[in-house]
């Protein structure tokens, strides 16, 4: 392995460059945030409340808004500096007020896919609000809207407070249809996370998957050492000595695990303080990495001997490992994969393993089931082990 720093150099920094990729991406660090370019032709009291309103609230972390005239919202929109262009015409407060059809204008950013569908949803739902406060308040709030509407500049304390107790004489008197509501609606997450586990960016979500796909790569390229050593003979002559292929067997994995150590341990540093991604339990994290790359090391180093050529043993570890990687959760994290083939990943052995390597990265670490769960696995590289054991003598023999 020393002798080809090549391989080792590209080990190392594939889950480094995945993980800066993720950072990039993710903004440096918690959710995407759709950026939205406001022109408000209107400039009236009901145009600043539909634009307040869509940076408010939850909506707040999300959408971020500038004002702009719409020459220059239009140039920034060509070149794609914002996720979305809103442009409210003049008249817009007016044609609320008179219960008239009104026109509003979003543009989007057509190389974003889904901040611009979060502006479109955002404000078609504060559009379908307007309309039904407009039938709620008509003929009991328009001849104060419209005084609000006239007023230019801040209005006047006089015609606030009077909004205000009309306003909450309108409440009171719908209060007995509207409260408490006929439906009532309750979000319940089947998923909960567990106590103590921090709340997971876009970032934090990813990264765990990707770091685990580039461990299978590392091991299934390490795999591949069994068809060097024959190449070269040394294999063959190694059954000439008085070393015994077991033996010769249990420092191919060893080698295998200090290389995965080493691997482990740069990539998951250079997350936590590199990329400060919150993670915890690094040096746990590092060692079940790394075991649980060498489960994969020898499970593909049993179907490496199961081929008849080093091509064959190479179509072979690939056919198997992009389902294993797709379905266990290192392609696409859990979280973005249909409930029933997630269910399935989980139950795959290198599901487990990554599930157990999240919860130790997130500080939620169940001794019981990382126990229950590196049994399974030290089970499972025992038959893997045996298997590649029974094969490997008529394999170093074969021409």
């Amino acid at each position: 392995m020393a002798r080809d720093p090549a391989s080792l150099l590209i080990s190392v920094l594939i889950p480094i460059f995945v993980g800066v990729m993720l950072k990039l991406i993710s903004g440096g660090g918690g959710h995407p945030v759709a950026k939205l370019l406001v022109a408000d032709q209107d400039k009236s009291f009901l145009s600043s409340i539909l634009v307040g309103a869509m940076s408010q609230g939850p909506l707040a972390e999300m959408v971020t808004t500038q004002e702009v005239d719409e020459t220059e919202g239009r140039a920034r929109m060509d070149r794609g500096k914002a996720s979305g262009l809103l442009i409210v015409p003049k008249g817009f407060g007016r044609s609320v007020l008179d219960r008239t059809p009104a026109v509003l204008t979003l543009v989007t950013n057509p190389s974003q896919r889904i901040l611009p569908g979060i502006l479109e949803e955002s404000l078609s739902t504060m559009v379908g609000g307007l309309n039904l406060a407009g039938n709620v308040f008509q003929g009991t709030l328009d001849p104060l809207l419209d005084r609000l509407q006239a007023t230019e500049g801040v209005p006047a304390d006089a015609l606030v407070a009077e909004f205000s107790v009309a306003a909450n004489q309108l409440v009171r008197r719908v209060e007995p249809y509207l409260m408490p509501p006929a439906i009532q609606v309750e979000t319940v997450n089947l998923e909960e996370p567990k106590e103590g586990a921090p709340e997971r960016s876009f970032g934090d979500i990813f990264f765990p998957s990707m770091f685990f796909l580039a461990v299978i790569f590392v091991a299934q390229s390490l795999s591949d050492d069994l068809w060097k050593e024959k190449a070269r003979g040394t294999l063959r002559r190694n059954l000439t000595t008085p070393g015994s292929l077991p033996l010769f067997l249990l420092g191919k994995i060893l080698a295998a695990g200090v290389f995965l150590l080493a691997v482990c341990a740069v990539a998951l540093s250079v997350a936590r303080w590199g990329l400060t991604l919150p993670f915890t339990g690094i040096p746990l994290a590092v060692l079940w990495a790394a075991l649980s790359g060498l489960f994969m090391f020898l499970l593909f180093t049993t179907l490496q001997l199961l081929a008849g050529s080093q091509r064959g043993g190479h179509m072979l570890t690939n056919a198997v490992t992009f389902p294993l990687a797709m379905v266990g959760g290192a392609f696409f994290p859990f979280e973005a994969m249909p409930t029933w083939l997630a269910a399935i990943g989980k139950k795959t052995p290198n599901g487990w393993a990554l599930l157990r390597l999240r919860e130790i990265l997130d500080g939620a670490a169940d001794p019981a089931m990382i126990g229950v769960t590196l049994a399974g696995l030290l089970a499972l590289s025992g038959v893997f082990f045996l298997l590649t054991l029974a094969r490997l003598r008529r394999f170093a023999r074969s021409a």
